[in-house]
């Protein structure tokens, strides 16, 4: 498998976006997160439905996890996004994002951040 080292000076401060869908090798997407915290980036990760139920790797990150729009009970701020990264991506979420609907709070994100001309 290749591995590509991610620039300390390009993400170090930078507000990113996780949203974790249910493909494979969400274990992966810890040892990520893991990384992209040691250079500095703040992240924040926002599952699918489905992968809700494959989160074990990530329950450490629990405090950084949000699952949903969340109307009703008391809201978390965050700040808003430099980056979106979708990461597995399930082949649902990719057309979904391609063609522009937006049926859940993650893929919301991700078309809000390419509305926004961001990075996803």
């Amino acid at each position: 498998m290749i591995t590509t080292k991610i620039p300390k000076q390009s993400i170090s401060g930078k507000n990113i976006y996780v949203v974790v869908t249910s493909a494979g090798r969400i274990e992966r997407v810890a040892e990520m997160i893991d990384e992209l915290i040691e250079i500095g980036a703040n992240v924040y990760i926002f599952p699918t439905e489905k992968a809700l139920n494959l989160l074990t790797p990530l329950v450490r990150f629990s405090d950084r996890i949000y699952k949903d729009f969340n109307w009703n009970g008391p809201r978390r701020s965050i700040p808003e996004e430099d980056i979106v990264l979708v990461a597995p991506c399930t082949f649902n979420t990719f057309n979904k994002l391609s063609l522009g609907i937006a049926d859940n709070y993650p893929t919301t994100l991700a078309a809000n951040a390419i509305g926004k001309r961001k990075r996803v």
